[in-house]
């Protein structure tokens, strides 16, 4: 029987001394972080000042601070001279309350009196607390409680970049048929992005833009990636509206008056209409019209730049004038009326009207002894 079990065993054993096994070193590092154990395969131990650890090719690793475990790492993950930069925000708090000197500029090291202590690994600033009560019962700890914000601020030194969204989409108002930019490119440690609204994907691109056409509310939500796997994200919300409707003041030109006041003049089959644009007050405003294109009729002056006006409106009434001193005029009856700082002039009511009209506003009380202020064709 002995014999028959040596001839069994043997070939066994050969078949085992034939297989290589790859080991591999990597470090692990907030800083480099010391104290912490470790599992890899047939690799275990604990981390040394450099951080370093040992791993069997193809396994992964297990980390773990008084057999409580940290962090798992796949074997994909693991190539020799791989160094592990913890980014998870809470580890890092929990490594660097850990560490025994409050420094972790210089390393993190975590003594076996300290690791007794840990029962679990905190979450909750309260727990957090307890860990740190428990911390300042060993005698040899001389560390301190690290805030969330103080373990990020450090993981960022050691440049560390953590991802956020940063975007915009502008502008906030588009009438339809107009552009939305959405423009996400000041976000951080994004490896991809994801724009959607609905169920729709509207975009894998950083930036992009779209035209709409549907009115209302639109919500868009914009998902990124880092490469570990990490994910934000971020609503959006704009509004389309209708198209203004039609005017006649559409794509009429205004002739500038004097710096901020002007005049547009525009038409229809049946009436002539001028709109007013002033800083000054409009209530008082005199315009005077050579409506048939001609200097040697109507109001003359010597003192205007220019003369011929053949009617004169103001406020809600029109006059005609009837010789070259006349400013005052005479009444005609239901051919002006006045919207806000717009004047709708009848035109069958001018005696006579050519395609070509002159306007010029005059600020104050109209007389032979003042001049207008300012004027338009």
């Amino acid at each position: 029987m002995k014999k028959y079990l040596s001839g069994l065993l043997l070939p066994l054993i050969m078949v085992g001394c034939g297989k290589g096994i790859n080991i591999g070193t990597g470090t692990y590092v907030d800083s480099a972080v010391a104290g912490v154990k470790y599992e890899c395969g047939n690799q275990h131990g604990t981390t040394d000042s450099a951080g370093t650890f040992k791993f069997e090719a193809k396994k992964g690793c297990r980390f773990f601070v008084n057999d409580i475990e940290l962090r798992i790492v796949k074997d994909s993950e693991l190539s020799d001279g791989v160094v592990l930069q913890e980014k998870n925000i809470n580890i890092a708090r929990f490594l660097q309350t850990m560490d025994n000197d409050a420094n972790p500029g210089n390393g993190i090291t975590i003594t076996e009196a300290a690791a007794n202590v840990v029962v679990k690994i905190p979450k909750t600033d309260a727990e957090f607390q307890t860990l740190n009560t428990l911390l300042k019962n060993v005698s040899t700890y001389e560390g301190r409680s690290v805030s969330a914000a103080q373990a990020k601020a450090h993981l960022e030194h050691q440049g560390v970049v953590f991802l956020s969204v940063n975007a915009t989409v502008s502008p906030s108002t588009i009438k339809e048929n107009e552009s939305v930019t959405f423009d996400a490119s000041a976000s951080t440690g994004a490896s991809s992005y994801e724009w959607k609204e609905g169920s729709t994907i509207l975009s894998t691109k950083a930036s992009f833009s779209k035209s709409y056409t549907a009115l209302g509310s639109h919500t868009v939500r914009l998902t990124v990636k880092d490469a570990d796997g990490n994910v934000e994200s971020k609503d959006f919300s704009f509004v389309v509206e209708a198209q203004a409707a039609p005017t006649i003041w559409d794509n009429v030109n205004a002739t500038s008056i004097n710096g901020d006041n002007k005049i547009f003049i525009t038409s229809d089959d049946e009436k002539l209409y001028i709109k007013l644009e002033s800083n000054q007050d409009i209530s008082n405003v005199q315009l005077y019209i050579n409506s048939d294109n001609s200097r040697l009729s109507g109001l003359q002056t010597s003192t205007w730049s220019e003369d011929g006006f053949d009617y004169t409106l103001k406020g809600g009434e029109a006059f005609k004038l009837q010789h070259a001193g006349d400013f005052s005029g005479v009444a005609q009856a239901d051919m002006l009326s006045v919207v806000g700082n717009v004047y709708t002039i009848d035109k069958s009511k001018f005696e006579y009207l050519s395609e070509n009209v002159k306007v010029v506003a005059f600020f104050g009380v109209g007389n032979s002894n003042n001049t207008p202020e300012s004027g338009a064709v």
